[in-house]
């Protein structure tokens, strides 16, 4: 019996490792940010990106910024993982603005795994997200698919994929 939980446990731990696929690709090249976020059944496309201007424990946020918006946040701290951060005012998730949902699922692929300020940051992006439950008792998911190229220690803005990009320090 202890041998089969043991198994189990590590099946059920290696099907989890699989779930999240992370790849650095150095040649990787990514003109412009352009992901898509679906969510119930409607998409909307986010063009822009920002970061909190720490090297030691980077995030980079892509997506769109203000209220009621979604973006993908990428820590790039002890290990590359992701999470989808939704802002809400006012407040939906056990009264606070942000709530941050897990991927069930993902994939990252990135031209390097660590930056500098001034550095370039580029990747592709896709992954469902854990259930979200709703209040009324339903559920959804959130889809991600795009990819994103971002300069370190700037924020980068556009309300258009062929628009022109508005870089803020």
């Amino acid at each position: 019996m202890g041998k089969l939980i043991s198994v189990s446990l590590i099946v059920l731990l290696n099907c989890a490792l699989l779930a999240q696929e992370v790849k650095i690709t150095p040649d990787l090249l990514v003109d412009s940010t352009f992901l898509t976020f679906t969510d119930e059944g409607v998409e909307h496309n986010s063009f822009s990106s920002f970061d909190n201007k720490n090297p030691n424990e980077l995030k980079v946020f892509v997506g769109d910024f203000g209220v009621n918006k979604t973006t993908v946040k990428i820590y790039f701290e002890d290990s590359l993982n992701m999470t989808l951060n939704i802002w809400n005012r006012p407040p939906m998730f056990s009264e606070e603005n942000i709530a941050n949902i897990k991927f069930e699922k993902f994939k990252l692929e990135l031209n390097q795994n660590s930056f500098e300020l001034g550095d370039i940051a580029m990747g592709r992006i896709e992954g469902t997200s854990v259930p979200i439950y709703l209040a009324t008792g339903g559920e959804y998911r959130i889809i991600v698919k795009g990819e994103f190229r971002h300069i370190i220690g700037k924020i980068m803005t556009k309300r258009a994929a062929k628009g022109r990009y508005n870089i803020r320090i």
